[in-house]
């Protein structure tokens, strides 16, 4: 039996279906020796066992599997205690948002799960946009508040999608990566200014994951089947 499952996951259909958790993993563990080779980045472990999870994370969110959130709980817990350390407060209490969103999201997906398509709301209508937009607003308010003169505009902007994004991950929706996306996009120059290049390089990593997300569970919707059907 051994032998089979060994057999199984050396298949090229198995690799050509995971290849994500070989690809993005080895990406970055690439990138963060050619960072700390040439002197850009100062080697820490707390980063790049949270890069890795996150990454890890962010594969198992893409597949619906319950260890998604799970690690986003992880990953977030890892990055308070490192923006702590590092005097980063605003960043720390955004850690202590996406992990409290990442704990109701486990309780949340361990209840409905496993869901059907119907789930993964496909629509952009202009009533799921108007939706959204007031959610991204509403959010928005509640982060500028509470965060108020400990945050950028930029880390402000980040920190609002990303609370809205795992909203929508909360409810499998699939906006969420199209959300999620944006947030990476702005996070470069984000990350860039406080000198954290390996976040920096991170990002692409994750664009390409939400990309292919958003792009597999509307061939879930199309398909009219259920997440655990499809792999």
């Amino acid at each position: 039996m051994t032998l089979f499952k060994l057999t199984h996951i050396l298949s090229g259909d198995w690799l050509r279906r995971n290849s994500d958790f070989l690809v993005f993993p080895g990406y970055m563990a690439l990138m963060a020796g050619l960072l700390y080779a040439f002197g850009i980045w100062d080697f820490s472990w707390l980063v790049i066992t949270g890069v890795f999870i996150g990454i890890f994370a962010s594969c198992f969110n893409k597949r619906e599997k319950l260890m998604g959130p799970f690690l986003n709980l992880v990953g977030s817990a890892i990055f308070m205690v490192y923006f702590l350390s590092i005097g980063l407060y605003g960043m720390f209490l955004s850690q202590v948002f996406f992990a409290s969103l990442a704990l109701a999201t486990l309780f949340s997906w361990h209840r409905r799960n496993p869901v059907t398509h119907k789930t993964l709301k496909p629509s952009f209508a202009p009533k799921s946009i108007i939706i959204l937009l007031v959610l991204i607003f509403v959010t928005a308010g509640i982060v500028g508040y509470v965060m108020r003169g400990t945050i950028g505009l930029l880390d402000y902007a980040v920190m609002a999608g990303g609370i809205t994004g795992q909203f929508l991950l909360m409810r499998k929706k699939i906006q969420v990566w199209p959300v999620w996306i944006t947030c990476d996009i702005l996070s470069v120059p984000m990350y860039a200014m406080t000198g954290s290049w390996l976040l920096v390089a991170r990002c692409p990593a994750f664009m390409t994951i939400n990309t292919t997300a958003f792009f597999r569970w509307r061939k879930l919707i199309k398909n009219d089947i259920t997440p655990k059907t499809a792999d």
